[in-house]
């Protein structure tokens, strides 16, 4: 099922001079219980939708402008739907499980952010994930919306039946905004008065 609804859209140019707000529509699908855009036009633009599927796709502009955003100035994109779980214990017992599922190392400094597969007994591939260390004995785990169901599947038939393993869902209880591009460092100095100069690479400030 496809809905259509208006949206306000706003953005910075790449010289982040001035903030420009658009009336638009997005072209939306349901996908496991939230509400996801695969496209934003201006409404003035042709209907998306009615497309074939030989030669070059009527939305290539507007792509080629958002991948222009992302690679040369700064763009948003709205990643809430992707699933979060927070999963935490009293003692070391979470480390050692997401050791076992995790085919990467779980067990890095606090604030570290490690990309990551779970494999199952089989070699195969279970889920692609993002685990974030918040604390000694507490972590957060990300994943793409469509992998909701699946993941959580997956956790529970591994958690210890001694109940020693805190596991929430906590996907609706968090925004979650990707903030991308070569500009979106200065685009952040415009909106906090925290020195984001030394956030390094695949780590997380709470």
């Amino acid at each position: 099922m496809n809905l259509t609804f208006v949206v306000d859209k706003g953005y910075w140019d790449l010289n982040l001079n001035s903030h420009v707000s658009l009336h638009l529509e997005a072209d939306i699908t349901p996908d496991v219980g939230y509400v996801v855009q695969n496209n934003i036009e201006h409404k003035n633009f042709e209907d998306l939708s009615k497309q074939g599927t030989f030669g070059k796709a009527r939305w290539f502009n507007i792509v080629k402008k958002e991948y222009n955003a992302c690679r040369k100035g700064v763009a948003i994109i709205d990643m809430t739907s992707f699933t979060k779980y927070e999963l935490k214990s009293a003692n070391r017992n979470i480390v050692d499980f997401l050791q076992m599922l995790c085919a990467n190392n779980i067990d890095m400094p606090i604030g570290t952010v490690v990309h990551t597969g779970m494999s199952n007994e089989h070699n195969g591939y279970e889920n692609d994930c993002s685990v974030i260390r918040l604390g000694e004995y507490h972590f957060l785990l990300v994943s793409s919306t469509s992998q909701s169901t699946r993941n959580i599947k997956w956790l529970k038939a591994h958690v210890p039946e001694d109940n020693s393993i805190f596991l929430l869902a906590v996907t609706s209880l968090y925004t979650a905004l990707n903030l991308i591009g070569p500009n979106a460092k200065y685009l952040l100095f415009e909106l906090s008065d925290e020195n984001f100069n030394d956030f390094a690479r695949m780590t997380c400030q709470v």
